[in-house]
């Protein structure tokens, strides 16, 4: 498939990436006196500098690169797995109700063991593999940066949202998987924030035109040589293109991701925030109309 090309060269680029980051870090290192940080302070910000630097979020020339503009725009722990599940074309191939679905499993973050039920379909396992390739090479250059691992997603929690977005009620959910009804109406109302403040990031790129006008280099492609200097330039410019191209497709799906999300209870709650109340550690939503399975819809 399309995100698996040209794998040797993704690999090369990433141990260039590496060589390059070390470099500017070994810099950043000589001159941090003049920053008033702590020494822990000031090494927790060169660690997280020199991952950026190597995952390729900030150039060489110290600018945001597309992948960082979009990093910007994503309030989420986990936004740099997200981001490069985007730019890597693994979710290229997925229908709306799949979009949701995964973003919806880093909504989750309850370590406890899940009783589920659901089985992921085809699509649903091969991005579940993609991501775990990514989360291992994250956690390595994190690890070599001494820095918080980014948190990945938990294995058992999956299915709620692609079910909800098929037209499954809050009723067949319960019956598939191990949480309370309050925990699965908190859980999609954050899958559908999250799914929307990835529609605004992508958005706010695709629409500033100095993202597209002059890119910034990254390590990844630096230049070694003037006679390469053409070569480079050439190629900067078509990974552009294809990155652009990527997250414009993404754009109108991630706006049907979120509205196959908002149906039913859902709407409600999310127009009528005083529905619900909390009993303890636990949501309970008041009457609403009747929730029941559309069959029609089932699979």
């Amino acid at each position: 498939m399309r995100y698996h090309t040209n794998k040797q060269k993704i690999n090369k680029k990433r141990a260039k990436a590496v060589e390059g980051a070390t470099q500017a870090l070994e810099r950043r290192r000589r001159s941090i006196g003049a920053y008033p940080l702590s020494r822990a302070g000031a090494a927790e910000l060169d660690g997280t500098i020199f991952a950026l630097r190597t995952l390729g979020y900030i150039g060489s020339d110290d600018t945001l690169t597309v992948k960082g503009r979009l990093l910007r725009g994503i309030f989420h722990p986990s936004g740099v797995l997200i981001i490069e599940l985007i730019m890597l074309g693994a979710l290229d191939e997925l229908t709306a109700g799949e979009l949701a679905e995964v973003c919806s499993w880093f909504s989750f973050d309850n370590e406890r063991r899940l009783n589920n039920r659901d089985v992921l379909n085809a699509n649903s396992k091969r991005v579940r593999g993609e991501l775990w390739r990514i989360e291992q090479h994250v956690h390595g250059i994190e690890e070599r940066a001494n820095i918080m691992f980014t948190p990945g997603i938990v294995p058992d929690f999956h299915g709620v949202a692609l079910a909800w977005s098929r037209g499954m009620s809050l009723g067949g959910l319960l019956r598939r998987i191990d949480l309370a009804e309050g925990d699965l109406l908190m859980l999609l109302n954050q899958t559908i924030d999250l799914i929307q403040q990835v529609q605004s990031a992508v958005g706010q790129v695709l629409d500033a035109r100095d993202v597209w006008e002059q890119a910034s280099p990254v390590l990844t492609e630096g230049v070694t040589s003037e006679r390469s200097a053409a070569a480079h330039a050439k190629s900067r410019i078509e990974q552009l293109l294809i990155q652009r191209e990527r997250i414009e497709r993404l754009r109108p799906l991630l706006a049907q991701a979120a509205s196959s999300l908002l149906h039913g209870i859902i709407i409600q709650s999310r127009t009528v925030p005083s529905m619900a109340i909390r009993i303890g550690d636990e949501l309970v939503p008041l009457d609403a109309e009747e929730d029941a399975d559309n069959l029609d819809t089932l699979g």
